[in-house]
């Protein structure tokens, strides 16, 4: 039989009214809270038992003292001679059981109570919600910055959607601690001027939804980086989420260890500290080995043939027999796929170059939720066009003009041209739900256009 066992509660550090009655239910079915850290509540076994709990917060001691403080012993004492038995600290946090519930409360001063809490806020609380908030709102606010620019790459990639979510999350935890605390304390310093405790109504059904939305999202995208086929990315993730676990495990041990043997509290913060540093450099060492090292094999292949690639040059010339170069660029998410594609002869000495050789670029932008197909539409048109900048005279412009969507058998067809110099060789196909942006080297035939237009429109 397991007499011990760990959760994950998700109570609000200045819940006392919540933290009582949880443990209070737990009591009654057999479980006694033994310790609260990082890596959850650990309760002990024990026989069922109707509890009187009560929660004590003194802002002067530390997670980090060996012992503790006279201050904080003398409070012990006295709780001791009350009849109030400590269970366990949590940083500021101090948690003590009595056998009967109509025993006097630790705190009979409304008023000193809630002073001691809004201290204690205001050294731990306040101040890591605060830089986690302003943390995540300069992260969001990058996202969205960079949006006008990055919109196609953001939309589909896994990562960054998935990033700005738990980004969201974050600040949405903060936002409700912060304003969730603010609002209480507000109604209990009137209340405490009448001599009455004010319940704290927590928002633990909200903090539930977070937590639950937040480790989806992170199984989401680890599957999403599997799916996808590219190791080097699905290895970098794992790490990360590795890198978090053994942080955190790491931290707490190292903690806990100098504490058995007695380390001011000082030197304990200070080495805990510097073990975190050293596991973030290990990590990020790590990271770039993986790149450095090609552990993993690299995108860029030197072959005669690229079966995997949509169109090729053998596809529109027949007497291209050359070895060439293929890479491709991709991702993609449950909103888009953008991928792209490269395809140029190899030189046969580094320095050497060919005007004649031919090359072909082109991105194939799939829209899964037909809502964003304008928008996407948009952003591709005026990612070449030089019409909107005021610093490029009139007639120097590069703009898209439209063209017979006939010959390939499309929506819409624009190709590239400069108001002075004429046409590029870049064009830009729209099809249902698909969108491809094309480079060719030299000026395609009809015949070209058709074959292409074959292979690059949907169901092809």
């Amino acid at each position: 039989m397991n007499h011990k066992k760990r959760r994950i509660e998700l109570y609000s550090f200045y819940d006392h009214t919540g933290i009582k009655k949880h443990l209070q239910e737990m009591a009654r079915k057999g479980w006694m809270i033994e310790r609260i850290s990082n890596l959850g509540w650990k309760y002990r076994k024990i026989p069922p038992a109707d509890l009187n709990f009560a929660i004590a917060y003194c802002p002067k001691i530390s997670e980090y003292d060996p012992e503790p403080t006279p201050d904080q012993q003398d409070f012990l004492d006295f709780c001791a001679h009350t009849g109030w038995h400590p269970v366990c600290t949590w940083a500021q946090m101090q948690i003590f059981y009595h056998e009967h519930k109509d025993a006097t409360p630790i705190e009979t001063e409304p008023i000193l109570e809630l002073e001691t809490i809004h201290k204690t806020a205001k050294n731990r609380f306040l101040p890591a919600y605060g830089i986690l908030f302003v943390l995540a709102l300069f992260q969001i606010f990058l996202l969205v910055f960079g949006l006008p620019d990055n919109l196609i790459d953001l939309l589909a990639s896994t990562s960054s959607l998935c990033s700005c979510f738990a980004w969201m999350m974050l600040l949405l935890t903060c936002t409700a601690e912060i304003t969730g605390y603010l609002r209480w304390y507000k109604k209990a310093k009137k209340a405490a001027e009448y001599g009455e405790f004010l319940n704290v109504k927590g928002h633990l059904w909200l903090s539930r939804i977070i937590c639950a939305a937040t480790v989806l999202d992170g199984i989401y995208w680890i599957i999403s980086l599997y799916a996808l086929k590219d190791r080097l990315l699905f290895w970098y993730g794992l790490l990360a989420l590795s890198y978090v676990v053994v942080l955190i495990i790491s931290g707490n041990a190292v903690r806990q260890f100098l504490k058995r043997k007695k380390a001011a509290r000082i030197v304990n913060r200070t080495l805990t500290i510097a073990a975190c540093y050293f596991l973030t450099f290990a990590f990020t060492g790590c990271i770039i080995y993986l790149a450095v090292s090609n552990v993993f094999p690299h995108s860029e292949n030197l072959r005669q043939y690229a079966y995997d690639f949509p169109l090729t040059l053998e596809d529109l010339d027949n007497n291209v027999s050359d070895p060439y170069i293929t890479k491709k660029l991709g991702s993609a998410s449950l909103l888009l796929e953008s991928a792209t594609f490269f395809q140029y002869p190899a030189p046969s000495r580094p320095d050497s170059y060919d005007p004649s050789d031919k090359e072909l670029i082109y991105t194939i932008t799939t829209i899964r939720l037909p809502v964003l197909y304008p928008l996407c539409r948009k952003v591709l048109l005026q990612e070449m066009e030089e019409t909107f900048d005021a610093g490029i005279p009139q007639g120097q412009q590069n703009e898209y003009q439209k063209q017979d969507p006939s010959l390939w058998n499309a929506q819409e067809v624009y190709r590239l041209v400069n108001q002075g110099t004429g046409p590029f060789h870049d064009y830009l196909i729209c099809y249902p739900g698909r969108i491809i942006k094309l480079h060719f080297s030299w000026e395609p035939t009809d015949t070209q256009i058709t074959a292409a237009a074959r292979k690059l429109m949907p169901g092809s």
